[in-house]
């Protein structure tokens, strides 16, 4: 008996166990219960230890831990965390078990009686087949046989396809082109001689809409697979990807496979033990997917590699799946691409350093022509849509196309207050004001962040005045007016509004066939759904992105959200942007089209204030319950900066716009060095301070509230 270091949710402990490689999973006792744990090597530990349970019957890859080794240390984050990330969402396999014999003659001293058996396996044969024909005895037979290595066992899982999962139906299949243009032709010959090298190699594929990055990412896959690698994409958001997904399935078929929250935890855990055997070779799916087991991984794409959905914020660990991605893609010798229309600045940073190699598709393909790009003064008006506003989009209306009307705000009225004493009516677990819904059944106020509902007080809780209101306008307002001023059939598409992907499926589908005229949303109208029947996209209030003095990264942001809502037109008409600084350095790039002299002036401001890309930034959040405890930690950590003398620069404490979240009282401190090396050290300190509630780190963080 040796002892084990097993690592679990809680923690990296020793057990006594035997014959266990490096990366096995294995259940063992742990707080009176049983837990599962991966094998991480033997331990040193010379005390008194339990016995490991057993064996769960499989293991995690030693690539996949090595790589969560390091992003444990990256992300100042337990490797426990990582744990449920590297394990399929299931532990019970559902598949089809098949056997087939080695050799065409039988082995020495086989018993005439399993001859039939034996002939039986000359080609594969599933295992409820082969029990139906000779009974139950023939399951130890086929075990004796594959231990002697007389017959070969071979489990086949059934997995999701976009054809089967049916994710929307109103998107038209995607037509491959023949041949790539000169400029796809020139890309991709670079990426296939760095596919071909077996060597890792990272490359922007910066393409403006309508350029064919899809045709290159396929093309790219193919190479890749002709040459015996696997292949991960990475989306966004695989509801509003789709159209990708259909692309892969139509390339490449049954060795292909998507991987997302939308199918079950057993068609998730299937495709991972797929990936994991070899029999899947193409998988998409969404950040959590970036740690499923491929085997031979040659490619690893990321599509609309700006986008913020990548970065987990909810639970730790808090990483970015783009930038695991290149990780794992340096580890593994692959190539890596990136690709987007809008690049982060930390990728646009990267080529600058020429880690990455950059990629430029300026030439837009087939049917596509360029909108009309108006914005629209809103100083000194009144209003929620402005004249010009109206006049374009019933114009469009008149020729028998659809519109997109985007809006960053949820809700009927998303401010309600006092008018009394100006109060506003605030959310008992979040700092924020309730925003005013309307449904069948009336009037209700509900939290954007923590979903708390409540019915309008008749009096303020404040002074008691019976004077409230609500004001300001959301997505639900725009939708009725949109609906009463043109008379024809308007959905909105926000989270409020759309509860399950059937709904989001049903909507889309009427949009598509015109039986639905206007859109209306926040940011799920504007990610990559592609209508060719859409000839206006209206954004009101383009403003509310650069008002958030919190978030460096609020210009970057809303030249992004721009250029996609530009982007949804694909066919010629009119995009429409209301906003009261129209003469800000975004708009007028958006008018001009100059988004690489944007990039550069962005850049170069940046670099001169010295935030991200140019030093490593994180974020410690320390959480209590208790609101005594908050003002604890304050002071420890008042103290703690007060004497601090490390490499880092170090902001706070403070507490974020957000002071109080979901019933948690949050405090920050932000860290700022010229490498991560400082960060870890500044971690390790932390650790000794005996702050109370939860401490959580935030590396590389995206949004700042």
């Amino acid at each position: 008996m040796a002892i084990y270091s097993i690592l679990t949710e809680w923690g990296t402990f020793s057990y006594e166990g035997e014959d266990l490689g490096r990366g096995e999973v294995v259940k063992v006792p742990l707080r009176g219960g049983k837990v599962v744990g991966v094998v991480l090597g033997e331990g040193d530990w010379r005390g008194e230890v339990k016995p490991i349970i057993g064996k769960v019957g499989f293991s995690v890859p030693e690539d996949v831990l090595d790589l969560v080794e390091i992003l444990s240390g990256y992300y100042l984050t337990p490797m426990g965390r990582f744990l449920p990330l590297i394990l399929p969402p299931s532990l019970h396999r559902r598949a089809k078990v098949r056997y087939r014999r080695v050799l065409d003659n039988p082995p020495p001293l086989l018993r005439r009686d399993h001859l039939d058996l034996w002939e039986y396996l000359a080609t594969w044969r599933p295992l409820s087949s082969i029990v139906r024909r000779f009974g139950e005895g023939a399951r130890s037979i086929l075990r004796v046989w594959v231990e002697r290595g007389h017959v070969v066992r071979k489990e086949h899982f059934k997995v999701p396809q976009p054809g089967e999962v049916k994710l929307l139906e109103y998107e038209e299949p995607y037509d491959l082109p023949r041949k790539p243009t000169p400029h796809q032709e020139r890309l991709l010959y670079r990426i296939g001689r760095a596919v071909g090298r077996g060597k890792y190699a990272a490359f922007l594929l910066w393409g403006e809409t309508g350029s064919g990055k899809t045709y290159v990412y396929i093309r790219a896959a193919e190479e890749a697979l002709g040459r015996g690698k696997s292949v991960l994409v990475l989306v966004p958001e695989i509801l509003l990807s789709y159209h990708i997904a259909r692309a892969f399935y139509e390339a490449f078929g049954e060795s292909f496979a998507v991987y997302h929250s939308g199918i079950t935890a057993t068609q998730r855990s299937n495709v991972w033990f797929a990936a994991r055997q070899g029999d899947v070779r193409v998988i998409l799916a969404v950040k959590t997917g970036v740690f499923v087991p491929l085997r031979d991984l040659g490619l690893v794409i990321v599509d609309e590699e700006h986008e913020g959905s990548y970065k987990e914020e909810d639970r730790p660990p808090l990483f970015n799946a783009r930038d695991v991605a290149v990780l794992r893609a340096f580890h593994g010798g692959a190539v890596a691409i990136l690709g987007t229309a809008t690049p982060s600045l930390e990728s646009y940073h990267n080529v600058r350093r020429r880690k990455y190699i950059l990629l430029r598709l300026r030439e837009r393909i087939g049917e596509y022509r360029e909108p009309e790009i108006v914005v629209v003064d809103m100083r000194g008006k009144r209003g929620v849509m402005s004249d010009e506003f109206k006049a374009r989009l019933s114009e469009t209306l008149e020729e028998g196309r659809n519109a997109i009307v985007f809006l960053n705000r949820r809700g009927f009225l998303p401010y309600y207050y006092c008018e009394d004493c100006g109060n506003p009516v605030k959310c008992p677990n979040c700092d924020t004001v309730l925003a005013l819904h309307r449904n069948r059944r009336g009037e209700i106020l509900k939290c954007h962040v923590c979903g708390h509902i409540t019915a309008p007080p008749e009096s303020c809780p404040v002074c008691g005045g019976p004077n409230l209101k609500g004001t300001g306008t959301g997505t639900q307002k725009v939708e009725d007016l949109l609906r009463e001023e043109f008379g024809v059939e308007v959905a909105r598409l926000d989270t409020d509004a759309v509860r399950r992907r059937r709904e989001v499926i049903r909507i889309l589908e009427e949009f598509g066939a015109g039986r639905l005229r206007i859109l209306v949303g926040t940011k799920m109208v504007v990610k990559g759904l592609d209508f060719r029947n859409v000839g206006f996209v209206g954004v009101l209030n383009a403003d509310s992105f650069l008002s958030r003095p919190a978030d460096f990264r609020a210009e970057e942001k809303t030249y992004q959200t721009l250029v996609q809502v530009v982007g949804r037109i694909r066919t010629g008409g009119v995009a429409l942007i209301q906003t009261k600084m129209p003469h800000h350095e975004v708009f007028r790039t958006i008018l001009s089209g100059a988004g690489e002299r944007f990039y550069a002036s962005l850049y170069r401001r940046r670099g001169m204030v010295g935030l991200p890309p140019f030093r490593k930034m994180a974020v410690l959040e320390v959480r209590s319950r208790d609101p005594s405890q908050w003002r604890e930690n304050e002071s420890i950590l008042e103290d703690f900066v007060a004497t601090y003398d490390g490499d880092a620069l170090l902001w706070g404490p403070y507490y974020p716009t957000l002071a109080k979240r979901k019933g948690w009282y949050r405090l920050r401190l932000t860290a700022l060095a010229d490498e991560h090396r400082p960060l870890h050290h500044l971690a390790r300190e932390i650790e000794r301070l005996p702050l109370k509630g939860q401490a959580i780190w935030d590396v590389d963080p995206y949004d700042l509230d």
